[in-house]
């Protein structure tokens, strides 16, 4: 008897972290906003279960893909490729999930700039550290 309660006791609070962690991957969905020093950054976000799809964007003449998004309870992590001098190069990107708010590191050729993602309509995204005007 005492095995069986301990057994539904562990098995409720694996359940309940389950729903906790898809209810916080579902509500990734939508646009969220970096400002940069030279620019604002737009990525929108579709997420089914743990895989993150959607694009970055500059401008909207300047879509990419957004490739291998994983969710994993409150990180993301991600890439696009961007064509430099004929040559496609991966910018990574990770993060962690605060509210409205994504902390994300963007990994330029080993080159780290920390940004900060806020959902549209949350007020403006503000960059935290120097970074080259690309993303």
């Amino acid at each position: 008897m005492y095995l069986k309660k301990r057994f539904l006791f562990f098995w409720g609070i694996f359940v309940f972290l389950a729903l906790i962690m898809s209810a916080m991957a579902e509500d990734l969905s939508g646009t969220w906003i970096v400002k940069t020093l030279r620019f604002n950054v737009t990525m929108v976000f579709e997420v089914n279960g743990t895989t993150l799809t959607g694009t970055v964007m500059t401008h909207p003449a300047d879509k990419t893909e957004i490739k291998e998004g994983k969710i994993k309870g409150d990180k993301i992590s991600f890439y696009i490729e961007r064509l430099e001098h004929q040559k496609k190069i991966k910018i990574r990107f990770k993060g962690t999930i605060v509210g409205n708010e994504i902390n994300l590191t963007r990994d330029d050729k080993g080159t780290l700039t920390d940004l900060i993602a806020r959902r549209e309509g949350s007020d403006a995204g503000k960059q935290r550290s120097k970074s080259s005007g690309s993303i």
